[in-house]
């Protein structure tokens, strides 16, 4: 045997002088657990160093904020043009995401139980004022429970948290807090309690991207909008729905209500309001007179939107003037883009004729992507730190 191969089959032990914690191995065993323990160590050393590297990091962000908000401490006055003073109520917000009530027993323990009962009283007016239903008298509702067709469905508040792009830093803050009624829909039997298909399309991430990228132009005005109300706007036509106000309704708690409108949680509701939505931007129509290039002659061109082939919730408008508009939705979240500002006012006031519908200025934030467009209009930048946990 040569001497590799007596390393394979040699024990270690006291009467070789060998060391006691190797005793009943071959040298090839412990040399093999040498290599394991370098590796090991290697590897530990890499994982110190990236971990070393994401403390530093973290300690520069806090650090960098930290110094933002003694800024703000340190300024009198009102601040001028040069000094712009951001809102105390942005920089001072605490970024917090997992603390939304999900029933009424976390609602009561939390600390910010007055903001969200005063949001959801204004969704209860919001209802009120756009007349999604009309409210059952007792004796019309003790019919209903006696007729084995007819289901009441309950429904409940959905409390969320919105955010805010700090001019200071460009980061996210809380802004306020949002709650929507919503329908317990999830018992709802297609081709039952509602139609077959209750698809409704969003607006792909890549098609986002490529947006963007098409606005890396001064010419385009970039500018995202909240559209208020999304479904309770939209008009159910398909069925008869009943529903019960949860106890967080003040004085409309446990009402039940005829729906003539759709609302958030049923199943079709994402469906119809898509639908609605893109037959009231079809409907807009911009009378554009122009000349032809070979004579002096006036034309009159009705000009309108056309639906995208690749993805169904972009449109886009152009007219023989050269203007052009694009108009991009994900429910109720809009961005819009357009090389003429009057005629993309014209517009809105042609959807606000159904829904309210809030300029939330140029473009920072859509889906939790943050965005951030350079000073000569050329480049954008996007960011998406909100989803890395």
């Amino acid at each position: 045997m040569d001497f590799h191969e007596l390393m394979q089959v040699l024990l270690m032990g006291k009467q070789f002088g060998d060391p006691k914690f190797h005793w009943g191995k071959t040298r090839a065993e412990v040399i093999e657990e040498i290599k394991v323990e370098a590796l090991a160590k290697q590897k530990k050393e890499v994982v110190h160093y990236a971990m070393a590297e994401r403390i530093d990091e973290a300690y520069e962000r806090w650090y960098g904020r930290e110094k933002v908000y003694r800024a703000e401490e340190q300024i009198v006055g009102d601040g001028t043009m040069e000094v712009p003073v951001p809102a105390m109520s942005i920089l001072k917000s605490e970024v917090v995401y997992d603390d939304e009530p999900k029933n009424p027993k976390e609602l009561d323990r939390h600390p910010d139980k007055p903001a969200i009962m005063s949001s959801a009283q204004k969704e209860v007016q919001q209802l009120i004022d756009m007349q999604v239903g009309v409210e059952q008298t007792d004796e019309q509702v003790r019919k209903l429970q006696q007729d084995p067709t007819v289901r009441i469905l309950n429904s409940r508040f959905v409390h969320k948290r919105k955010y805010k792009i700090s001019p200071v830093d460009q980061k996210e803050y809380f802004d306020k807090w949002k709650s929507r009624l919503a329908a317990q829909g999830q018992h709802e039997e297609p081709g039952i309690d509602c139609v077959w298909n209750t698809f409704s399309p969003t607006l792909g991430l890549s098609a986002i991207r490529t947006l963007i990228s098409l606005m890396c132009d001064p010419k385009w005005m970039v500018d995202s909008y909240d559209l208020s109300g999304a479904f309770l706007g939209t008009k159910l036509e398909d069925r008869e729905v009943y529903m019960r106000l949860p106890p967080e309704a003040g004085k409309y708690a446990n009402k039940v209500l005829r729906l003539e409108k759709s609302i958030y949680g049923l199943k079709s509701a994402g469906k119809a309001f898509m639908k609605q939505l893109g037959d009231e931007v079809l409907k807009f129509v911009e009378r554009v007179e122009y000349k032809s290039p070979g004579d002096n002659s006036v034309h009159v061109q009705n000009a309108k939107f056309e639906k995208l082939h690749d993805d169904q919730c972009m449109y886009r408008y152009r007219d023989e003037l050269g203007r052009e508009m694009i108009f991009a939705s994900y429910v109720d979240d809009i961005i819009c883009c357009t090389t003429d500002k009057g005629l993309r006012e014209r517009f809105f006031d042609h959807l606000r004729k159904v829904w309210a519908i809030e300029c939330t200025g140029t473009l920072d934030r859509f889906l939790g992507i943050h965005f951030q467009r350079s000073d000569d209009g050329w480049s954008w930048k996007a960011t998406m730190g909100s989803y890395i946990g």
